[in-house]
């Protein structure tokens, strides 16, 4: 494994932040490993650049899903792998960004096997899982056009506005509406496409929008 990996390992445990490290390095030869707490990298301005951001499930804060999408709103170039996942929320954990998981009940080796695979730009899983996968895909997909249908061109507009990264401000001066009136459409298009956060809404936008999305962050 190229020992010039630079690996971050997020965990609001310490004692095992600092484990998983002197383990990682005995067994991988990565020598530039970070630890840090979710407090602690939120209060950071400027965050030091990774190729490998491994993310803990916490004890308690943030849950594990809403933490993922965090850490790739600040690393966006970096390859994330979630530990300690539970199998149901597989899914929601790889749409979250996570390119590499391990469960709660696999031992550490897989740990390393993952860190491995994500180096290799693969995707470690069962043939199981990655049939789940795919059909989750596909259902999204006709979610995404049925759900469409549902909102008028002006909601539609402003999807694709927040699609692209725009705040309700700037969507109200791009638009000449007021910020309220943005704010209501939020409203409207977060009900009829049934999710709670305007990051949930972004996968119903057409696919131009949500690359520029991607690529703003």
């Amino acid at each position: 494994m190229d020992n010039q990996t630079h690996l971050l390992i997020l965990g609001d445990s310490r004692l095992i932040n600092d484990a998983l490290r002197e383990t990682i390095a005995l067994h991988t030869g990565i020598r530039t490993i970070a630890t840090t707490t979710p407090e602690a990298l939120i209060k950071t301005c400027s965050p030091q650049a990774f190729d490998i951001v491994l993310i803990c499930e916490q004890t308690g804060g943030v849950p594990l899903v809403d933490l993922i999408r965090d850490v790739r709103s600040l690393f966006a170039d970096s390859k994330l792998i979630a530990l300690n996942v539970e199998q149901p929320d597989l899914l929601e954990v790889i749409e979250a960004g996570a390119q590499g998981y391990v469960f709660k009940d696999q031992a550490f080796t897989e740990v390393v096997k993952t860190i491995e695979s994500v180096q290799r730009n693969q995707f470690r899983c069962s043939s199981q899982i990655a049939e789940s996968v795919f059909n989750r895909v596909a259902v999204l997909s006709r979610m995404r056009d049925d759900h469409n249908g549902k909102l008028s061109p002006r909601e539609m507009e402003i999807l694709e506005s927040i699609a692209a990264g725009l705040s309700n401000k700037d969507i109200s001066q791009q638009l000449g509406i007021t910020p309220c009136t943005v704010k209501n459409h939020v409203h409207n298009i977060l009900t009829k496409l049934q999710v709670r956060r305007r990051q949930d809404a972004i996968r119903y936008a057409p696919r131009r929008e949500r690359a520029a999305a991607s690529l703003s962050r």
